[in-house]
């Protein structure tokens, strides 16, 4: 499934002829060859996979009760002591990307309305498969969607505190595939003049247009 992938159709193709996956495929996102997966069997049948038992994890079920934990925490939420971490993150010059988008889509997954939009014939069967192998949205609740918006709309109130503290917040709403990247940056609070446009891909490999955006006044 995953040669299917456009953003990932490079690496493999690479790996094809004979170039070794990047480390932050592997690392990051747990990817690797046929070789690596062959090296599992003889493993798997000696003794020192004996405490080994397969159980699968749901990861539908964890990505629920993690979001269940969230909403039982609202109420201890601390103004102060979110402001006192605010100002170490301005003082250390920590960036925040809050991926706005996917939490989005993980509060309004189980209305009807929001998987019923037209667009999502444009969606291919395996990403739409991933979404509900993920969030298992099909077993939703009316009690735990009110519980997920609730999680929702106090993220984007502390994303809005974060962003009125000074805390830098880069590009939300990120989408790529193999040929194009887009984002929502908001320069609201930035420095006026021309900037250079980098992007990175978590170490291994970056790219930059020098001067390609100007901020005035």
């Amino acid at each position: 499934m995953t040669e299917t992938i456009p953003a990932f159709a490079p690496y493999i193709e690479a790996m094809k002829n004979g170039d070794p996956l990047p480390d932050f495929l592997r690392k990051g996102e747990g990817f690797g060859t046929p070789e690596d997966c062959a090296a599992l069997v003889p493993f798997l049948a000696s003794e020192a996979a004996r405490g080994i038992t397969g159980q699968a994890i749901d990861v539908a079920r964890l990505n629920r009760q993690r979001l269940l934990e969230q909403a039982a925490a609202l109420d201890s939420f601390d103004e102060k002591r979110a402001a006192a971490l605010f100002a170490r993150f301005v003082k250390n010059g920590t960036r925040m990307c809050p991926t706005l988008s996917v939490l989005r889509a993980v509060a309004f997954s189980g209305d009807a309305d929001f998987r019923s939009d037209p667009r999502i014939k444009y969606i291919p069967d395996f990403l739409k498969q991933f979404w509900e192998d993920a969030y298992g949205w099909k077993e939703h609740t009316p009690e735990f969607n009110a519980q997920a918006k609730r999680v929702f709309q106090k993220q984007l109130e502390v994303v809005g505190m974060m962003n009125r503290a000074g805390v830098q917040i880069i590009g939300t709403n990120a989408a790529s595939n193999a040929s194009l990247v887009t984002c929502n940056i908001d320069v609201s609070n930035a420095t006026p003049g021309t900037w250079d446009v980098v992007v990175d891909d978590g170490g291994t490999k970056s790219a930059s247009l020098p001067g390609a955006l100007t901020i005035t006044a």
